[in-house]
């Protein structure tokens, strides 16, 4: 452009925020073109005929170009246009292709967060079920330690009005004494000093109305390591109504009949 071209589209971009917006995109994009391409040497013949291009005959005055300098003006009008059109498609290129491997990247991240937020969510939901499990075992612990407190409490109240009848055995240092209500059912055993029974074996408490004379089952039990245990008793007849009480080792669960192997053994 010449003088007064320059000054005509210096005014206009000055007033037209649209123009300025260009001039700044395209100052952008020329100060790229070095980049776009390597750096070669131009032959001679090349530079001759560029100055040849850009020679002005003396006669032109300024202002007043001539139909082959406008010509010449237009083709490197063009001719810049096209290089600058290259140079912003390259450079276009060259941001959606960063663009798309960042898109990339950050898709592959949020997979791996979803992935570790469900690992995180199923490991939750195992110590979940875990924790409630654990709890559930609690409370039946608690209710069967309840429910032996609130036996034990009734045992004691009841051996507390009972009447004793002491029982002796075979095992030494072994004893035993059964707890009595005239008139009742129910009665508790408590022996302490006996032996851990076998594997495969527990001991089994008998009533008979006379000596060992068809002998009725009042229960299984074994004991500790300290050899001690409370057995609460119950049979169809009243207690006062059995002569005979004993012991004895049996294999488990139970026998229909007493062995020969009596520990401890009272008359009633």
């Amino acid at each position: 452009m010449d003088v007064d071209e320059a000054s005509r589209v210096k005014q206009h971009v000055a007033a037209c925020a649209s123009c300025q917006a260009d001039v700044e995109s395209w100052t952008v994009v020329i100060g790229l073109l070095p980049y776009t391409v390597a750096s070669q040497a131009p032959p001679t013949a090349v530079k001759q005929r560029l100055f040849a291009m850009i020679d002005v005959p003396s006669e032109v005055q300024p202002g007043a170009p001539s139909t082959a300098r406008s010509r010449r003006f237009a083709a490197g009008r063009w001719m810049g246009a096209a290089a600058c059109s290259m140079a912003l498609v390259l450079v276009l290129g060259l941001l959606f292709a960063a663009e798309r491997e960042r898109s990339n990247a950050l898709m592959a991240q949020l997979g791996e967060r979803e992935r570790a937020i469900q690992n995180l969510s199923h490991q939750s939901d195992q110590q979940r079920q875990q924790m409630n499990s654990q709890l559930g075992e609690r409370q039946l612990q608690v209710q069967r330690l309840v429910a032996q407190l609130d036996q034990n409490r009734q045992e004691t109240i009841f051996i507390s009005k009972a009447v004793s009848q002491p029982l002796e055995g075979a095992q030494a240092g072994a004893r035993g004494k059964m707890f009595m209500q005239p008139g009742s059912t129910h009665a508790v055993l408590v022996v302490y000093g006996l032996r851990p029974p076998a594997t495969g074996k527990l001991y089994q408490v008998w009533l008979a109305t006379t000596d060992k004379d068809k002998p009725v089952s009042a229960g299984t039990f074994t004991v500790g390591p300290d050899g001690a245990a409370m057995v609460a008793i119950e049979v169809p007849a009243p207690i006062d109504g059995y002569g005979q009480v004993m012991v004895t080792v049996e294999p488990a669960p139970g026998s229909q009949s007493p062995s020969n192997e009596v520990v401890l053994e009272a008359t009633l």
